[in-house]
């Protein structure tokens, strides 16, 4: 292969990385799998990343607060936000920052409030206390919300 093939498969996996990244932000490692998917190899992939990272388009700190404001926004705890950023191919450290907010005790208990209010009329019509409030702790912790979170807001209702 001469280096004009070389670049021109290099300007096609980004012109397939920038299609991919229009449609929604993907992690590095993410976009590095379609691109293998359609064909490219690694070190074409590399290249591409490469130049979208240069080009400002891709960014795992950016792409990652985004999942986890969206993840956030549908009522998931902390586990369930930190493991799907890890699938996701997202730094440990990157979701170590991002998820400290999400740790703080009283904001985790607000959020499981809100994530439990939006189902309370179906928690409710089981008549029997203790098989409600077990349903109700399987529901959170099925939602990512640690133990103490969910015991607390059991205690407090």
């Amino acid at each position: 292969m001469t280096s004009t093939d070389g670049a021109d498969l290099t300007k096609r996996a980004v012109a397939a990385a920038l299609n991919l990244l229009a449609r929604r932000d993907h992690s590095r490692q993410e976009l590095a799998a379609k691109l293998g998917a359609r064909g490219f190899d690694h070190a074409t992939c590399q290249a591409a990343l490469e130049r979208c990272r240069q080009l400002g388009y891709l960014d795992d700190a950016r792409t990652a607060e985004i999942m986890a404001a969206a993840l956030r926004r549908r009522g998931l705890g902390l586990h369930r936000i930190r493991a799907r950023l890890r699938e996701k191919g997202i730094a440990g450290d990157i979701i170590d920052a991002l998820t400290t907010v999400d740790a703080d005790p009283d904001r985790a208990l607000a959020a499981a409030r809100a994530v439990y209010e939006r189902r309370r009329s179906h928690f409710e019509r089981e008549g029997d206390l203790q098989r409600r409030r077990a349903k109700i702790y399987r529901f959170l912790q099925s939602r990512g919300f640690e133990t103490e979170t969910i015991h607390r807001l059991l205690t407090k209702k």
